[in-house]
């Protein structure tokens, strides 16, 4: 929280002491900072409300799919995305639900935690509930436990969120409707998002160890920076990362040669 505050407070003075200033976010810091004290404010009041609703939830054994919200600002979802919004997202997601996800099942749909609280997303999914002659098969959270979540259900839906290698890890069945690293034949479904609902085909865990052990030696490095010794390891890791005449993924490109791939079947 005070590493949030410090980058952005000073960020206040921008409109004043530079004219014309724009940021790359919809938002300037100062409002952002606003939209997430009021939603952090209200917290631990909707985790409380949200644990109960997981705990019914399980208890009853509903099938049920998963929709993580992303950020509307993020390059995801402004550059490498079909989207314009989450609100377009979660439109397109329900309406293909309704139509042919099994009658008793349930869409989880959960915010962002990071999310300003600008948009009603509750209110929105009531309205979509109500049109699409869906009432009752959404549950709408501010919070909860992910990996209990993924743990039980039928299936995630995405569009290139992180989330998507932590449903893989999952063992969970996951479609992505834009185009992620993660996005492979036997990883994640290659159907429409309206055969999603119905089909069957898992993640090959195999290949999933394969995909993980390649990213985390092609494409990352040790390090953190929200501590000092964070820090000082990805310094270092990045140091002897740049020293190298080609990187760890380029070499192994050139050995490997990649196919272009085939047509994606994905739609939504």
């Amino acid at each position: 929280g005070m590493h949030e505050i410090g980058y952005h407070a000073p960020n206040l003075l921008n409109p004043l002491l530079y004219p014309g200033y724009k940021t790359h976010r919809p938002y300037i810091s100062g409002v952002e900072l606003a939209g997430w004290g009021a939603r952090f404010a209200k917290m631990p009041l909707l985790e409380r409300f949200d644990a109960k609703t997981i705990e019914q939830l399980l208890s009853n054994q509903t099938p049920y799919f998963i929709l993580p919200l992303q950020l509307d600002s993020d390059s995801q979802i402004q550059t490498h995305s079909p989207f314009d919004s989450m609100a377009d997202v979660i439109r397109t997601t329900l309406t293909s639900f309704a139509k042919h996800a099994p009658v008793d099942s349930l869409l989880v749909i959960k915010n962002h935690p990071l999310d300003t609280g600008f948009v009603n997303f509750k209110k929105l999914i009531l309205q979509l509930e109500d049109s699409l002659g869906i009432k009752g098969r959404t549950l709408y959270l501010e919070s909860g436990h992910l990996p209990t979540l993924l743990d039980h259900c039928q299936g995630v839906i995405t569009i290139n969120s992180t989330v998507g290698t932590s449903a893989l890890f999952h063992k969970c069945r996951t479609l992505a409707l834009a185009d992620p690293i993660y996005n492979i034949p036997g990883l994640t479904a290659q159907c429409s998002l309206d055969e999603f609902w119905t089909d069957t085909e898992y993640p090959d865990q195999k290949l999933f160890q394969y995909f993980q052990r390649a990213v985390i030696q092609l494409t990352q490095i040790n390090g953190g920076l929200y501590s000092q010794k964070g820090i000082s390891t990805g310094v270092e890791s990045a140091y002897q990362r740049l020293l190298l005449s080609e990187s760890p993924l380029q070499a192994m490109l050139r050995r490997f040669p990649v196919q272009p791939p085939s047509e994606s079947c994905n739609a939504h």
